[in-house]
């Protein structure tokens, strides 16, 4: 039998039919690596059609809660912040915090970039739009669901852009209507 399979292996047609049968066999091979990667990047193209945007550090905006006049200030309730610009607006809430006897509040304004090169990805709800060249944006702080007004220098208009990525501004408000101690006043709109 050695013999017979060494005669049938040394024939030159038996020796174009096994280089036939393995190159046909890593074609396949081939070819079934390929649609098995096809396949692989197939699963995640769907995911770069809907993907969310890329989160960035936030902005972060702390500082005192007073009454209008400035001498009483609040040490417990919460400020809100509703920030727009750029096509996008955010709403965020604070707790006043007591820490040492140094009461503040601390918020965070979420940002994210939603442009990956060619590929604009779908925005995050409550977030605001980054980008390279600066946007401008308003913003605007209740106590407590009541209005404030930001104590100079702080002004409700600001720019921002990937440049201030993680900034931390100081910005006390003024709550425009009593504290809860009692001290009257006067309304401003």
């Amino acid at each position: 039998m050695a013999q017979l399979a060494g005669r049938r292996n040394s024939h030159p047609l038996s020796t174009l039919n096994n280089w036939m049968v393995i190159t046909t066999m890593k074609a396949r091979t081939l070819s079934a690596k390929r649609r098995l990667g096809m396949g692989i990047a197939s699963l995640f193209l769907p995911a770069l059609a809907f993907a969310s945007a890329i989160p960035e550090p936030p902005l972060i905006i702390y500082g005192s809660v007073t009454n209008t006049s400035g001498s009483s200030v609040r040490t417990n309730g919460a400020v809100a912040w509703s920030v727009a610009g750029g096509g996008s607006t955010t709403t965020v809430s604070a707790t006043i915090a007591n820490v040492n006897g140094q009461p503040f509040y601390l918020a965070r304004i979420p940002f994210e970039t939603r442009f990956a090169g060619n590929l604009t990805v779908t925005p995050s709800p409550n977030t605001l739009t980054l980008t390279v060249a600066s946007i401008s944006f308003n913003r605007l702080a209740t106590v407590d669901g009541v209005a404030a007004t930001l104590v100079p220098p702080a002004s409700t208009n600001f720019t921002f852009s990937k440049a201030d990525r993680g900034r931390i501004v100081g910005a006390d408000v003024r709550r425009l209507t009593s504290l809860p101690n009692g001290n009257p006043s006067a309304r401003k709109v």
